[in-house]
């Protein structure tokens, strides 16, 4: 491989490439990067054989095709310790890969690419759908937060998506809380096609989908999702299992409604949050007449209280929560008016003007 390459243009690919690779390096091969050259074009792959990132990057002039399996972590913290707008320079020799950059000169190992692994998907999908970047960004980052990390229901720890009809809904939940997005498509599918994303993998999609506003091919296989834009393919392994009936856990919205303004709310929780219990995070609600009342304490028998004013007309309610839990709700709705229902249990919050989403949480003893 020779080849010569501004550092701008190779530096964000190469960050998002190196969070794909094996972090334990169960396989030594798993902690490379696989660079490629093909058609014009630099690839660049890496995978921990439960997700894999492709990106592609268009070079100026023609390179002969070529490909080689380096240190990924390595070339990443190369490439970013050099100065900005730089070219950088790379020379394969037999076993080694040089890397110069004005007057830096690095060599580093390589190991075989012919014995890079790659996540295999269909070439015939059974599902494949067309979605703008913006919605199926949208609907991850209002879900998120919910998924569990390491539970041993593992169908919990991921993210769940259902395409029916006209919508696509977006659940996640860890036995604490469940969050419930709906968006409306601009097709119709004829039957339900679900599927169950890992935690990594939705952590790693939200990166990439961070500014974009391309267009996404989503492609569904029997245990395989890729999401394919011009520059780059993502693909993961699915978690098997069957998820819970959302729907059924989502209580009817009948009893006890409250309307709050959300930074009224917000702004009161961060503050008693100074003050709360370092492990469990509870705050007493206690719902009144056209107030609402924050309590929490710690271990040092510190207090915070605060006072809102809130549109609620029921019989006082005093209610236990994790106050993490409410913030991260409230992060996502966008709507400054929203609404609380209450239960003995749980509660359940929407916008004002909307149900498209759905956000339950639990009661807490504190």
């Amino acid at each position: 491989m020779q080849l010569t390459i501004d550092r701008e243009r190779l530096l964000k690919p190469l960050q998002l490439i190196t969070n794909a690779v094996d972090k334990k390096q169960a396989l030594p091969i798993l902690s490379n990067i696989l660079l490629k050259i093909e058609n014009d074009q630099l690839i660049l792959l890496g995978t921990d054989l439960e997700i894999q990132l492709v990106k592609s990057i268009s070079l100026d002039q023609a390179t002969a095709e070529t490909k080689i399996a380096v240190p990924a972590k390595k070339l990443h913290d190369i490439c970013r310790a050099l100065p900005t707008a730089s070219d950088i320079h790379f020379v394969e020799q037999e076993t080694q890969l040089l890397v110069r950059s004005g007057k830096s000169r690095f060599t580093l190992s390589l190991m075989s690419a012919d014995d890079f692994p790659t996540l295999e998907c269909e070439a015939s999908p059974k599902y494949r759908f067309v979605l703008p970047a913006v919605l199926f960004k949208n609907i991850l980052s209002k879900t998120h937060f919910a998924m569990s990390q390491q539970d041993v229901r593992h169908f919990l720890n991921g993210l769940f998506l259902d395409f029916f009809g006209d919508t696509l809904h977006a659940v996640a939940m860890d036995g604490h809380r469940l969050a419930l997005s709906t968006q409306r498509l601009d097709f119709v599918v004829n039957e339900h096609v679900s599927v169950l994303l890992p935690r990594r993998a939705v952590l790693e999609l939200m990166k990439l989908l961070e500014h974009s506003d391309a267009t996404l091919d989503i492609c569904i296989g029997d245990n395989y999702v890729s999401v394919q834009s011009e520059d780059y393919c993502f693909s993961t392994k699915l978690i098997e299992g069957n998820f819970p009936e959302y729907r059924a856990l989502i209580p009817k919205s009948d009893s006890h409604p409250v309307v709050i303004q959300k930074e009224l709310l917000r702004d009161a929780l961060s503050r008693v949050a100074v003050l709360s219990h370092d492990k469990s995070r509870g705050v007493w609600l206690t719902f009144d007449r056209h107030s609402l009342k924050l309590n929490t304490h710690n271990s040092d028998k510190d207090e915070a209280e605060e006072e809102i004013p809130i549109e609620y007309d029921q019989a006082p309610m005093r209610l236990g929560f994790n106050l993490t839990y409410l913030l991260d709700v409230l992060s996502v709705l966008e709507e400054e008016a929203i609404r609380l229902y209450l239960m003995e249990t749980s509660v359940l919050i929407q916008s004002l003007s909307s149900d498209k989403d759905h956000y339950l949480v639990m009661t807490m003893w504190l």
